[in-house]
């Protein structure tokens, strides 16, 4: 048996900085070093910054079937321990030869690693031979052995999401491909982590499809004056196409019904508007009668509405991107996730990920 790490994210360490910087809005606190708070945070037990990115291993040269098996049930139980472990096997593929392809995050990788004692089935052999691939690349064996030494460097993962213009901030679909996975090879183990900025209403809707999902999301104790945007609902500003029964049940002429809607539509505007400032009045109020800063705003966040915005990053196999896409680039899904959904596959488009 021969395993081969054939793949892993490029500056992995400097994705999981970033990320982490999103959550924590501390863009301003980068150098060529910051990556080392990162274990800081996952000291912590905040370990969802380090669940995006990917590493992929060929397992091939098989003496026997049973050697195949052994391998199998290995990874069966690290999937035991993790679920995020993807793996696609010889009868699957229709490229030939008997190679097994093993993918998993960094997460999921540390994760095995700390408790691959508790797991009695889970045979070392096939571990260790994991773990000696990742010693040869610093930064992935910076997350295991923390006396590794990493070469400082700047962080290319800086992306600038606007609404409607997500950012791919990682996908490894383009080297993959290059390396021969078939189609079946990268549903499973190509991994396309996505930037964006959304409503909290929808954001909510995405992580509802959480299967093999990894990522994060802005701490909502960041939002304040300066950075509450509320988004802009899709087409409410248009009047609905029923409109006239309202108008004929209401004794009312068109027009009249126009100046109804636009009303309403304003009442509501307006609210949203006053609840920010009711959110930022309610921190400063709060400080003042002698509750912590960081309190505070979790108190008043309970009255943000769901149309102010966030910041997600979500990570996900090129499966779970097509199964997302399939439900919310739908009309029976909410306007707003459709315009986002379309956007991320343009985004896809553009850098060649095929997902149809």
């Amino acid at each position: 048996m021969k395993l081969e790490m054939i793949y892993h994210t490029p500056e992995y360490h400097k994705l999981v900085e970033a990320i982490a910087r999103v959550c924590y809005q501390s863009y301003g606190k980068l150098s060529p070093t910051s990556h080392s708070m990162i274990k800081a945070i996952m000291d912590k037990g905040h370990l969802s910054i380090a669940s995006s990115g990917n590493i992929v291993f060929s397992i091939s040269r098989f003496e026997s079937m049973d050697e195949i098996s052994w391998v199998l049930d290995t990874i069966l139980s690290m999937k035991q321990i993790n679920n995020f472990v993807r793996v696609s096997t010889p009868q699957q593929v229709d490229n030939g030869g008997s190679t097994i392809k093993l993918s998993m995050n960094i997460l999921t990788l540390t994760d095995i690693i700390n408790n691959r004692h508790t797991f009695p089935h889970l045979d070392s052999l096939l571990l260790d031979s994991i773990l000696e691939e990742v010693a040869t690349v610093p930064y992935l064996n910076w997350f295991i052995d923390p006396s590794t030494v990493i070469d400082p460097s700047d962080n290319p993962y800086i992306p600038n999401p606007t609404l409607g213009s997500p950012v791919i901030l990682s996908e490894d679909y383009t080297a993959l491909k290059q390396l021969g996975l078939n189609d079946y090879e990268l549903d499973i183990h190509a991994t396309v982590t996505v930037d964006l900025v959304t409503d909290r209403a929808s954001g909510l809707q995405m992580w509802r499809h959480g299967d093999m999902t990894g990522g994060c999301e802005l701490s909502q104790r960041y939002c304040d004056r300066s950075t509450a945007e509320l988004r802009p609902l899709v087409d409410i500003s248009n009047y609905p196409e029923r409109l006239a029964e309202y108008a004929e049940r209401n004794g009312l002429t068109i027009e009249e019904a126009r100046e109804h809607y636009q009303a309403v539509h304003q009442t509501m505007d307006n609210h949203l508007h006053e609840t920010i400032e009711l959110y930022s009045d309610l921190i400063e109020t709060y400080k003042e009668l002698g509750v912590s800063a960081k309190r505070a705003k979790e108190i008043a966040r309970s009255i943000l509405p769901n149309t102010i915005t966030t910041r997600i990053i979500q990570c996900r196999p090129l499966r779970q991107w097509k199964h997302f896409f399939n439900l919310r680039d739908s009309i029976h899904a909410q306007p707003e996730i459709q315009v986002d959904t379309q956007a991320i596959k343009k985004s896809f488009t553009k850098a060649g990920i095929i997902y149809e």
